[in-house]
């Protein structure tokens, strides 16, 4: 599993954290803004490998469920929410 340096672990779980609570609180717009700012910072600071398409291929999925399908976007966040956290910092 790829090694995540810590500010990009930290950054991305903000991330994912924003996005899980603005689709609580039904602020889709929110959500896709901080989605799509992981997805950004997953394409330029995530090490290439298994890690990294996971987490892009997360973030497609994602995308067109945000507003149309809340609750299983929120379950797309949880699981890349899991991703991330599972990956060894260093």
């Amino acid at each position: 599993m790829t090694t995540l340096p810590p500010d990009v672990h930290q950054t991305l779980t903000q991330l994912l954290d924003s996005a899980g609570e603005a689709l609580e609180r039904g602020e889709f717009e929110t959500a896709r803004e901080s989605v799509e700012t992981a997805a950004a910072v997953t394409e330029n600071k995530v090490p290439p490998g298994e890690t990294k398409a996971r987490l892009q291929h997360g973030y497609r999925e994602l995308e067109p469920l945000l507003a149309d399908e809340p609750v299983v976007a929120g379950e797309y966040l949880r699981l890349l929410s899991e991703t991330v956290e599972n990956c060894p910092v260093g």
